[in-house]
């Protein structure tokens, strides 16, 4: 059985199409994150070139299916397809649950047991701000940000540099301030992560890696939106390709120690600048604005 907090963020599902979809009825289904598993976006890719194969047959169109602000998504297609063998689809791809579009009319079918409620006028959940305003993934966040709130943001003057697979990445702030020691940085990780990225001041010493792969790992297992490192990280190659957003100044293959020194939630001050517990961070290619509010954008 569903989770009911799970089912509930799927009833709210939005969906932004590339094309009009004239299909009488049709499915909305991916292969990302089989079982609500988050995996990286090579995988999820990966899954969904399988899935194509199977749609080969039959009429789809690429659709991005997420929450209202896109915080959330999964590159998803629209298909012209009969209601049990999307069903059947969704279970070969190990989803929890299918979309699907009758008269107009959008239902959300569980694929694990026979559970299913209609959600809404499909109509009413089709956008195409995604897409249209930002070519798909927006990936220029912080020069809107600065455009819109240039008297309320701090921008953060420091040679960073991306690491992981995902470049645009925002949240609130958590701090970890430590010295060639990574355990207080795992501590942190390894709690819920949600709408957070972590902020770790290293020092700036780049003497020995604060972060990697499996720290990586656990981040993501923990829903964390990003790490940035005022220090080195490591396992550069295997961390392009996972799904967070990973900033540090340098590359260093030397392991750190685990001596659980380190400070929490503290006020960071580096190169003459302040990082709060409690901002609000946006960054992409363009660098990193602090605010200490959330922003629209």
């Amino acid at each position: 059985m569903i989770k009911p907090e799970l089912w509930h963020a799927y009833a709210d599902t939005v969906f932004d199409l590339s094309h009009e979809i004239l299909f009488p009825q049709y499915a909305i289904i991916t292969a990302w994150n089989p079982f609500s598993d988050r995996m990286s976006y090579k995988q999820n890719c990966a899954n969904n070139e399988k899935l194509k194969k199977d749609l080969r047959s039959r009429l789809y169109w690429p659709v991005i299916a997420g929450d209202r602000k896109f915080e959330w998504y999964e590159e998803s297609f629209a298909v012209e397809i009969p209601l049990p063998d999307a069903i059947h689809l969704g279970k070969k791809y190990r989803q929890n649950a299918i979309f699907y579009v009758s008269a107009g009319e959008l239902y959300l079918y569980s694929c694990v047991d026979e559970y299913s409620c209609h959600i809404g006028i499909a109509a009413e959940r089709f956008i195409k701000s995604f897409n249209e305003n930002h070519g798909g993934i927006m990936k220029d966040i912080t020069p809107v940000i600065c455009d819109k709130y240039a008297s309320d943001v701090q921008l953060l003057d420091l040679p960073l540099h991306n690491f992981g697979y995902r470049s645009v990445f925002f949240g609130q702030v958590v701090t970890v301030s430590c010295f060639k020691d990574s355990a207080k940085i795992i501590e942190q990780l390894s709690q819920d992560g949600k709408g957070k990225v972590l902020f770790v001041d290293g020092n700036g010493s780049c003497d020995a890696a604060l972060f990697d792969d499996q720290t990586a790992a656990i981040a993501m297992k923990n829903g964390w939106e990003g790490v940035v490192i005022y220090g080195a990280l490591r396992d550069v190659g295997a961390l392009a390709d996972r799904d967070i957003g990973i900033k540090a100044l340098a590359a260093c293959p030397k392991n750190s120690a685990n001596h659980d020194s380190g400070h929490v939630n503290l006020t960071l001050r580096i190169a003459n600048q302040s990082i709060q517990p409690g901002d609000y961070l946006y960054s992409d290619w363009n660098g990193i604005v602090l605010s200490t509010k959330p922003l629209d954008f």
